[in-house]
């Protein structure tokens, strides 16, 4: 069985886990979309999105799963019982 390398790489846009640079954008639109009638406010929009997505390329450039990971590691039990 022929397995494709991009099946078994992880899915990333602009660096980023796509999941994660799509809810980056989303929440950057959305604050666009908010100061529109204030233009002084769209200053958040660039702090939000700039930090949000350095994180996020970081997060993807040590663990391209991380939130697959971090999310599958709270079903886990944290105490075993005798």
């Amino acid at each position: 069985m022929k397995v494709y390398l991009s099946l078994t790489r992880p899915k990333l846009k602009r660096g980023a886990e796509w999941k994660l640079a799509g809810l980056n954008g989303l929440v950057t639109l959305m604050l666009v979309m908010a100061s529109l009638y204030h233009w002084r406010r769209l200053w958040i929009a660039v702090a939000v999105y700039v930090p949000l997505g350095l994180f996020f390329r970081w997060a993807a450039h040590h663990d391209a799963q991380w939130t697959a990971v971090y999310t599958a590691a709270w079903g886990y039990k944290k105490t075993f019982g005798a």
